[in-house]
């Protein structure tokens, strides 16, 4: 087995991104990953529901995946297995 294992991003964790903002200064953001989702023309982004500053906690932030600069890990929750709900037959 591998010391390192895969890491994923779980909706329920809480991260803190630094992404490009201004020309002097990253944005940072921080809260609960909501999922990924796409802006404008396949462009790939992810959801974060803020917890601060104060005037925007609980709002959603999108941010698109290449204006990502870094993603710490703050609060990781362990992802939930989906059982297979399909029906399988077999024919012999």
């Amino acid at each position: 087995m591998s010391e390192f294992e895969e890491v994923k991003m779980v909706p329920g964790s809480v991260y803190r991104i630094q992404s490009l903002g201004s020309r002097d200064k990253p944005l940072e953001t921080r809260g609960v990953f909501h999922g990924m989702t796409h802006i404008s023309n396949g462009l790939s982004a992810i959801a974060i529901r803020l917890e601060e500053p104060k005037d925007l906690k609980g709002k959603l932030r999108i941010i698109p995946t290449h204006m990502i600069l870094s993603i710490d890990i703050l609060e990781a929750v362990e992802e939930e297995k989906k059982e297979d709900k399909e029906t399988k037959s077999y024919y012999s």
